[in-house]
């Protein structure tokens, strides 16, 4: 059976968030850095909660929530596809990992922070 084409989009758009992540912040290759454990436990999460979503980009859950509100968001999509997953896909996985309660290494917490107003919960 195939993926559903949304879930497929999702994975596509926070792997490239992740992948951002991870070559902007140079603690994450520096295994001597105190974020180090905390950034790779992140990315892990990240990609277990990737397995976890729904395929219903409707259901209300915080990666499927910004996937729509950044589609929609004019000011969000860039037409050349390549920026746009990496700079969503960083905004929706940082968002998706603060609403799961992951701990954040120092430096991504404040910018997960600041997602919250970006992507306020949906009423159940």
């Amino acid at each position: 059976m195939t993926e559903h084409p949304d879930k497929t989009r999702r994975k596509r758009l926070a792997h490239g968030g992740l992948a951002q992540m991870m070559r902007e912040d140079p603690r994450y290759f520096d295994s001597n850095a105190p974020e180090h454990s905390g950034m790779v436990n992140m990315v892990t999460r990240g990609y277990e909660m990737l397995a976890e979503e729904d395929d219903d980009t409707t259901s209300g859950s915080r990666l499927a929530g910004a996937y729509d509100r950044m589609i929609t968001d004019k000011k969000t999509v860039d037409l050349q596809e390549g920026t746009w997953l990496e700079k969503s896909g960083r905004t929706m996985m940082l968002a998706a990992l603060d609403d799961h309660g992951i701990d954040f290494p120092s430096g991504i917490k404040e910018e997960a922070m600041a997602l919250r107003k970006l992507y306020p919960k949906r009423a159940p």
